[in-house]
């Protein structure tokens, strides 16, 4: 199981993108933690969709 989560920087206008990729979870450690992921980090809202001016380009 992975996570992928991101900071948006409204002052900046950047985004940090972290994709941790492994979680191991065993047993009833696993059924315990896993619900609070899922509700806290999984159900807010996605980011921006993203366009053109939005990236920076090296030339």
């Amino acid at each position: 199981m992975g996570l992928f989560i991101y900071h948006f920087d409204e002052y900046n206008k950047s985004i940090i993108l972290n994709y941790f990729y492994r979680m191991q979870l065993n047993g009833t450690e696993g059924e315990e933690i896993f619900p609070y992921y899922r509700d806290e980090l999984f159900s807010k809202s996605t980011l921006p969709i993203p366009s053109y001016e939005s990236f920076k380009l090296n030339d």
